[in-house]
C-alpha cells in the first residue's frame, strides 16, 4: 500500500454543469472526524488517500462484500484544504446533498464494550411503552414534530421493566457519544431523508433516539439520579425538535451555541442551510477564504440589514470582561452560552417594545467596525450584584445566612419604587422578569425565614411579616425559586441612580448606561470607551419595557458603537 500513490484532487469544472434526469441513489455519512492528525489509508480511485481513525472504521462497518455501496462523505468528495474555493461551493451545497440522498447514516463509532446494544435493546422497549400509553404506533414517530408532548405523562421511569442501573448506564455512554456535541450535524439530520444511527454493528431508528432524550430530560428524578446532565442528551433534544427550524436565524445560531466546530467561522456556516437562514434568502454564502471575525461581522451585517431592527444585539453575551478581539455588539457564537436572552424569554409573555416610538435607524460603515444607532439616555447604574443562581434559588441549597432575597426584602420593605409600587413588590418581578407570581415570592420569603433560626430571631417589624403570610400562604416557593434559578442565570441585579431595578449581564459595572435604542425591543446598557461606547448587553428594567422612557424623554442622540 505505502507504494501507491497519494490521492490528488482535480477541481471541479467552474463553467460546466450537467443534469441527470435519474441521479444515482446514494447515501449520505454522518459523523466525526475526530483526531485529524492520526489517520489511516483508505483506496481512492486505485490510489491512497488517508482519512481519519473514526472514518475508517464507519467505512469497514459500511462496505458491502457482494454489491458496491455509494456514499457521500464530506472528507472525501470535498477537498478539504487545498482549493478553499471549491469548498466554499460544496459547504453552500450541503443540505441539499444530504436531502437529496436516500437516507442519512450517523456513525456513533465502535461498540468497543458491547454497551450499544442495551442501549439501543432499552430504547425500543421504553419507545413501545410510551407510545401504548399513549395509543401511538412507534411507526408513527416521524410524523410529530416535537416529541416532548408524547414523552410527558406516559409512563412512570421507575416501572419500567428495563429500570436497572445498567440500562441506565448504557443510555448515558450513548448520549455521550462525540457525534451529539458537533454543529455539523444539525443540519445533516434535519434535512430530510430517513436518519438510521449506527454504533458499531448496531442500529437505531432517530426518532426513537430523539423520543427517549426527551423522555429522560422531562423525567427530572430520572434525568438528575443517573447524571444525564454531563451527558450530550440535550443536544439530541435540540437537534430532533422541527419546532426550531421556523424559529429565526439568530434564534438558531443560539441554540447551537454549545455545539463544537474545528473552524471558528463554521459556527455560522454550518447552519446556513438550515430553514431558518434558507427563507429570508440573506445571501450570506460560505467563504473560506475570510477569517473568522469577517465571517461574524458579515453575519451581523446581514442580520441588522434583513430583519431592520436590533434583534442582533440581544445575543451579545460577554463574559466578565469585554473582550477586544472583535467589536462587542458583534455575537461570539463559537462561545457558549453563559445565559438565556432576556428579549427571547419576554417573548413567551406576548409583544414587549421598550423604543415604543423610536423608528430604526442603523448606520454601518464597511471599512470600519463601528455601529451607528440612535435612542435615548435612560439612566447610569448606581450599583449592581452578581447572582449564584444555584446559591440563591435551588431548592436544596436554601441555608445561605444572611440569604441576598430576605437581606432585600427586610431593607425596602417601606420604600417606593419610582412608579409608585412598593419595591419589594417590584423585586421579584425583575428576578423573574415578569414570569413569577407575587404570591409564590412571598412564599419563598417564609421558607427562607423558616429555613434559618438566625433570620426569625431578627424580625422586629411584626405587621409586614403578617401581610407576608397572608400573601405568601397560598404560593408555591419552589415554583418561584425554579423560575428565578432560570431566569437570573448568569445576570446581575442592579439599581439606577433614578432607583429602577433590573437585570443584565455580569460584565455591567456601575457608570454604565441604561439606554433605549431605536428597533430594540429592550433597554440596552452602554459603557463609554474614549469618544465611542461597548455594549455591554441586553437588560430587563422594571417600568420601561413598553415604551415609558421614550414618552417621557425626548432628547434623542446618537451611539457610536465599536
Amino acid at each position: 500500500m505505502e507504494s501507491l500513490k497519494p490521492y490528488a484532487y482535480e477541481p471541479l469544472p467552474k463553467e460546466e454543469s450537467s443534469f441527470r434526469a435519474t441521479p444515482p441513489p446514494f447515501e449520505a455519512l454522518s459523523y466525526v472526524w475526530g483526531d485529524p492528525t492520526i489517520r489511516a489509508p483508505v483506496f481512492c480511485d486505485g490510489r491512497m488517500l488517508k482519512v481519519t481513525i473514526n472514518l475508517r472504521d464507519a467505512l469497514k462497518q459500511l462496505r458491502q462484500r457482494d454489491n458496491p455501496r455509494f456514499l457521500w462523505v464530506d472528507a472525501i468528495c470535498i477537498d478539504q484544504e487545498g482549493n478553499l474555493e471549491e469548498k466554499s461551493y460544496q459547504v453552500n451545497n450541503m443540505r441539499k446533498i444530504y436531502s437529496n440522498a436516500t437516507g442519512v447514516i450517523v456513525w456513533l463509532g465502535l461498540d468497543d464494550n458491547g454497551l450499544a446494544k442495551t442501549a439501543a435493546d432499552a430504547m425500543e422497549g421504553i419507545a413501545r411503552s410510551i407510545c401504548d400509553a399513549k395509543s401511538r404506533s412507534v411507526s408513527d414517530l416521524w410524523e410529530i414534530d416535537h416529541l416532548k408532548i408524547l414523552a410527558m405523562g406516559s409512563v412512570s421511569w421507575k416501572e419500567l421493566s428495563c429500570n436497572t442501573p445498567e440500562t441506565w448506564n448504557s443510555l448515558f455512554w450513548y448520549f455521550d457519544r462525540p457525534w451529539f456535541t458537533r454543529v455539523w450535524v444539525y443540519q445533516e439530520v434535519t434535512s430530510g431523508p430517513k436518519v438510521l444511527f449506527l454504533c458499531g454493528e448496531v442500529e437505531l431508528d432517530w426518532d426513537i433516539i430523539g423520543l427517549i432524550a426527551e423522555y429522560i430530560t422531562v423525567n427530572r428524578s430520572l434525568f438528575d439520579t443517573y447524571c444525564f446532565w454531563k451527558s450530550n442528551i440535550w443536544c439530541a433534544v435540540t437537534y430532533r425538535d422541527r419546532r426550531l427550524l421556523s424559529d429565526s436565524c439568530l434564534d438558531l445560531l443560539n441554540s447551537a451555541r454549545g455545539l463544537k466546530a474545528t473552524k471558528l467561522m463554521d459556527k455560522v456556516y454550518s447552519l446556513l442551510g438550515m430553514p431558518n437562514f434558507s427563507v429570508r434568502n440573506l445571501g450570506l454564502k460560505a467563504d473560506y477564504k475570510k477569517s473568522d471575525a469577517e465571517v461574524y461581522q458579515d453575519m451581523g451585517d446581514v442580520a441588522l440589514t434583513s430583519m431592520q431592527n436590533l434583534d442582533l444585539l440581544a445575543y451579545v453575551q460577554h463574559d466578565q470582561e469585554i473582550s477586544q478581539d472583535y467589536p462587542s455588539w458583534i455575537p461570539r457564537w463559537d462561545q457558549a452560552k453563559i445565559r438565556h436572552p432576556i428579549q427571547r424569554e419576554l417573548r413567551f409573555q406576548g409583544a414587549h417594545n421598550a423604543s415604543q416610538g423610536l423608528n430604526f435607524t442603523c448606520l454601518r460603515n464597511s471599512t470600519d467596525t463601528i455601529l451607528e444607532v440612535s435612542g435615548i439616555q435612560f439612566d447610569i447604574i448606581r450599583m449592581e450584584t452578581s447572582i449564584d443562581s444555584e446559591a440563591w434559588f435551588n431548592k436544596d441549597r436554601q441555608r445561605l445566612n444572611p440569604h441576598p432575597v430576605h437581606e432585600f426584602w427586610h431593607e425596602q420593605n417601606n420604600s417606593f419604587y419610582p412608579t409608585g409600587e412598593r419595591s419589594i413588590d417590584v423585586y421579584p418581578e425583575v428576578l423573574t422578569t415578569g414570569f413569577g407570581k407575587q404570591a409564590d415570592f412571598s412564599a419563598y420569603v417564609l421558607q427562607l425565614m423558616k429555613s434559618s433560626q438566625h433570620l426569625v430571631r431578627d424580625h422586629t417589624s411584626i405587621h409586614k411579616y403578617i401581610s407576608l403570610y397572608k400573601q405568601g400562604k397560598s404560593g408555591n416557593w419552589e415554583s418561584w425559586a425554579s423560575v428565578a434559578r432560570v431566569t437570573t442565570w448568569g445576570h446581575s441585579f442592579f439599581i439606577t441612580t433614578k432607583g429602577y431595578m433590573g437585570l443584565g449581564s455580569q460584565a455591567i459595572k456601575a457608570d454604565d448606561m441604561v439606554v433605549i435604542l431605536a428597533g430594540g425591543e429592550v433597554p440596552f446598557i452602554l459603557r463609554r470607551d474614549g469618544e465611542f461606547f461597548q455594549l455591554v448587553g441586553e437588560c430587563y428594567v422594571y417600568g420601561i419595557m413598553n415604551g415609558e422612557a421614550v414618552h417621557n424623554l425626548a432628547k434623542r442622540e446618537t451611539f457610536r458603537i465599536r
